[in-house]
C-alpha cells in the first residue's frame, strides 16, 4: 500500500504537540510491515540544520498567488 502522511509536525524534525509524535512514529512501524510511505510537511528554516535537503525540488507549484517548491 503507498501511504502519504500530511502534518504540520513530525518528530525528532519538527514537534510540538502529539501529532508530531504519531506522525514521526507510525511511518517508521507501517514501513516495516512492507509499505510504502512518505511524509509531506512544511518546509521550516531550521530543517537544513536536521536533514539534508536537496538543492533542486522534484516539483515546482503554484497556489493562491503563491509559488512553491516539494523537496
Amino acid at each position: 500500500m503507498r501511504i502519504l502522511f500530511v502534518g504540520a509536525e513530525a518528530a525528532p524534525l519538527a514537534k510540538v504537540g502529539g501529532m508530531g509524535d504519531v506522525v514521526g512514529a507510525l511511518p517508521r512501524y507501517l514501513r516495516k510491515l512492507g509499505h510504502d510511505v512518505r511524509v509531506f510537511m512544511p518546509y521550516y528554516g531550521f530543517l537544513p540544520d536536521k536533514i539534508e535537503i536537496p538543492e533542486d525540488p522534484v516539483w515546482w507549484g503554484h497556489a493562491m498567488f503563491q509559488d512553491f517548491a516539494v523537496y
